[in-house]
Order: structure tokens, then sequence, then C-alpha cells
């Protein structure tokens, strides 16, 4: 079978952002707060163009779960060339670690479910794990308070089981289904607000 690259004639180098929303309630949520926008469509749903001040930039429907968070990111990426990429979403906090409705702003992400059968999966997990780099960010206090953390990521919600085991290899406060796979080579930002605990 031969792939035939997707050429994209709406590729846009004056877009500066893409955000990806991926839960439905989320995407309803801020769908919602811009419903002026008009609303367009790529293979993963909804997007509208959002101008930013001097900005402009992309919000995007990108599905749950890791593939189509990556799929859709890659897709974000390719059609608009941005230099900032943001996931913007909820995630689950851990009793104890973290207040609800407080801000999580990922430094590192890291993808713990992989069961490695033939052997460890410390290996696979660890090549799974991104330090996010934030330098771009700068010393200046950010626009809404925020907490700089580890962000775990799976493609199910927290069992209880394995907090103590998030704490104790990654010092997890917060998991969600996406980040992790979402991360690339890109300049990412990830913010993600604690729904559950």
């Amino acid at each position: 079978m031969m792939l035939t690259p997707m050429v994209f004639s709406e590729a846009d180098d004056s877009l500066k952002f893409v955000v990806i929303v991926s839960a439905d309630a989320e995407w309803r949520a801020v769908a919602e707060l811009f419903s002026d926008s008009a609303l367009e469509r790529t293979p993963y749903g909804e997007f509208f163009y959002h101008d930013s001040g001097a900005s402009r930039g992309v919000v995007m429907r990108g599905g749950w779960g890791k593939i189509d968070a990556a799929a859709s990111a890659q897709y974000g990426i390719s059609r608009w060339r941005p230099s900032l990429l943001v996931n913007l979403g909820t995630c689950g906090g851990i009793l104890g670690q973290i207040e609800r409705f407080e801000t999580v702003l990922a430094e590192r992400t890291v993808v713990y479910d992989i069961t490695e059968r033939m052997g460890d999966s410390t290996e696979a997990i660890r090549s799974y794990s991104t330090t996010i780099d934030l330098d771009w960010l700068g010393s200046r206090p950010l626009p809404s308070p925020a907490r700089r953390s580890i962000l775990v990521s799976a493609d199910r919600d927290l069992a209880p089981a394995d907090v103590p085991v998030l704490r104790r290899l990654y010092q997890a406060i917060a998991v969600d289904w996406e980040s992790g796979a979402v991360v690339s080579r890109q300049v990412v930002e990830i913010d993600r607000t604690i729904r559950e605990q």
C-alpha cells in the first residue's frame, strides 16, 4: 500500500498557536465561551480561528485518548505549523497532593500504562516520558496561577490502587488521558485544571 502525503491549501504561517481540547465536555464548554466564532471541521471534530491580542491561532477539538490526541496534535502541527501547541483540559488530582480546581502546568509527562510482558516496562515508560521546555515562558508571572509539576497519562481513569506507585515512582499529583501523547518536539504548553480528586 502506498500512502500519499496530504497537502493542506489552508496552511498559514501567520497562525501562532493551536489549542487542542480533548474531552467532549471540555469542548462544549470552550465552544460555548466562543459561541460567536464560526465553526469549521477537521477529521477530529470542530475548530475555529481565534485572535488573541496580536496573535491569531486555532482552537480545535482533538478527541480523547492517546490515539486521537496524538493524531489530532500532529494534524494541527502539519496543517497550521504553529509556534505554540497548547493541550487544554481537565485531569484528576491525587487526594492530598493538589486542590480541586488548581491548574497544573506540566513540566514533564509520563505515559505510565505500558505493560511489557517480555521484560521490564521501565525502559518503555522512560521512552514515553518527556520533559517540556518551558524556558520560553521566562520568569515573569503567569496570567493565572498554575502549579508546575509532572503529569502522568494513561488511556483510563486513575485506579486507586495505582496511587502509591505513581506517587513513589513519579511524585505524581495529577493524572490525565492525553497529555503524554500530545507532547512532541514542538513548543508545547499543557494546562490542566483539577476536576476530580
